[in-house]
């Protein structure tokens, strides 16, 4: 199941709690870094001290304390334990006192010490918010005014040391509010990048799938030559494995290498055609990338089918306006053989030519009837539809109309009902016609002969129907002919019933497709959507 993605609020409260961990930890460093250099100088025997002069001792405690304080924060903030906001709070008090502490130990301002405080609260107004990082900056330069107090009246220090202590407290306010508003911009930036980076992954992952969802196959060389991208439609043309990427593309398909170097040399000749691994032909298009080239892989007999297609649809436009303008006249052939026909003088040799003249009309009127269905053809309108049920009444409609004797036409249903979905009036015009040419063909009703109608389910849900006779069946010459337009085997048919009926069910995302019967018949059988094509 896919995660929901993150509101925008969740992703930057996501933001600031990483990016507040690392300052901390950043600032936990420098604090490390600050301690251990200062008593480092304490102890150096060849370095006079300069801190520490009023109180060595407080200065020694105070230092090693909070240098085992940096130390065990630094396992806290490794563990994220206690949360971040007892952490920030906890280690920037410390800090302050641990500053004021060793400042008073070394004699005020003077000593340079003062710093530590501007340092630490301006790495404590990066994770804490506008109104603590105001008053430990507060705190801080009152620390400062009283130790500069207590050394006054102590004679430790000169009041003039005031203005200096004032100052550095100014500063500490400045560094509170800008760095808190630092932490804002930065926050704000990450935030930002973080967001550009979703939904770089997003189109990246888009392009990835529409890329491997294309028909076309398509192929991204560098220019070293090593395959950087291949979709399955280019791996399956080339019978490349799926997992080639980062392969050098002369090991694995030396063709496409060798096409590719005729290309750099002479990009304005069209490339040859390559041959796929099914032993088809493949058209290649080329087109320069970065350092690399991008390469499309046709298939020519896709691009054959469809300029066919194309054609079949302008022959069949074509066919309409012809099969309109040959209808008046042959109405008019037809009226006038039937006046013809009521002549009293007619001898048997004139019947039988004006029963050829019907006989031709009236198949010629079937051929233009069938053209112009296909010209205005309705829209779909699909339903769902319980074959058991709907087969039964078709058998029932088509037994009676075709006079067939009770068990030539049998029906075969699974347990249990199977579901499609389709539009009824077109599904029922489909079946007809195969039944049609099985009693036409396969002498379905005559001496004994029947056929079957058959439903079943393929894998998890999708249903077919077959129809299977005892006829000669199809000879295989001509197996792939039956369903062109105009093609009829036995010569007294349009020759566009089997081409209409595979329309049809393509139409109704179903497929026609015939197979010779397991005992010598023929088996047509529609093969409906998978229910997840289902479209309401």
């Amino acid at each position: 199941m896919n995660k929901p993605p993150l509101s925008p609020e969740k992703l930057m409260a996501g933001i600031d709690r990483t990016l507040d961990w690392r300052l901390l930890k950043l600032l936990n460093i420098v604090r490390l870094g600050i301690i251990g250099l200062l008593m480092a100088l304490q102890y150096a025997e060849q370095v006079p001290r300069a801190y520490g002069l009023i109180e060595p001792n407080l200065f020694l405690w105070t230092g090693f304390t909070w240098l085992g304080f940096a130390l065990l924060s630094g396992w806290t903030l490794y563990k994220r334990q206690p949360p971040l906001a007892v952490q920030s709070t906890t280690q920037i008090a410390a800090d302050i006192v641990g500053g004021c502490l060793l400042l008073y130990a070394s004699g005020g301002i003077t000593s340079g010490l003062g710093n530590l405080l501007f340092v630490f609260v301006a790495g404590g107004s990066l994770v804490l918010g506008s109104r603590l990082a105001v008053l430990f900056a507060a705190i801080a330069s009152l620390a400062l005014l009283g130790i500069e107090t207590y050394l006054i009246l102590g004679n430790l220090s000169d009041p003039s040391r005031y203005s200096a202590a004032a100052l550095l407290g100014t500063v500490l306010f400045i560094t509170a509010l800008a760095g808190n508003w630092l932490a804002r911009r930065m926050r704000s930036s990450e935030a930002l990048a973080i967001r550009r980076g979703v939904d770089l992954q997003n189109i990246s992952q888009l392009n990835d799938y529409i890329i491997e969802q294309l028909s076309t196959g398509v192929l991204v060389l560098d220019g070293a030559g090593t395959l950087r991208q291949i979709n399955a439609a280019a791996a399956q043309y080339l019978g490349l494995p799926p997992h080639s990427r980062g392969r050098d593309i002369a090991q694995l398909a030396p063709a496409v290498a060798a096409l590719v170097a005729d290309w750099r040399r002479n990009p304005k000749l069209p490339p040859a055609q390559l041959a796929a691994a099914d032993s088809g032909q493949l058209t290649p298009h080329l087109t320069p990338l970065q350092g690399g080239v991008l390469i499309f892989l046709e298939d020519a007999r896709a691009a054959t089918e469809r300029a066919q297609r194309i054609k079949l649809a302008a022959l069949g436009r074509l066919s309409a306006s012809i099969a309109h303008e040959i209808r008046n006249p042959l109405s008019a052939i037809s009226h006038a053989s039937q006046l013809l026909g009521e002549a009293p003088q007619l001898d048997a040799e004139q019947q039988r030519l004006l029963t050829i003249i019907d006989e031709h009309t009236s198949r010629v009127n079937i051929i233009i009837e069938n053209i112009l269905q296909l010209s205005r053809r309705e829209q779909t309108r699909p339903e769902k539809l319980d074959l058991e049920n709907w087969l039964y009444d078709l058998h029932k409609e088509f037994s009676a109309a075709r006079q067939l004797p009770t068990g030539s036409l049998i029906i075969n249903m699974p347990d249990g009902a199977v579901a499609t979905r389709a539009d009824p009036r077109q599904l029922h015009q489909v079946v007809w016609n195969l039944l049609d040419n099985a009693v036409k063909y396969a002498g379905l009703g005559s001496d004994g002969t029947s056929a079957e109608l058959r439903v079943g389910q393929i894998g998890d849900g999708q249903a077919y129907l077959e129809l299977e006779d005892q006829g000669p069946g199809v000879p295989a010459s001509i197996a792939e002919q039956i369903f062109e337009p105009f093609y009829s085997g036995g010569g007294a048919g349009s020759g566009l019933g089997l081409f209409i009926a595979r329309e049809l069910c393509e139409l109704n995302r179903a497929s026609l497709a015939y197979h010779p019967g397991a005992n010598g018949g023929s088996c047509f059988r529609i093969t409906f959507a998978h229910p997840r094509r289902w479209v309401d």
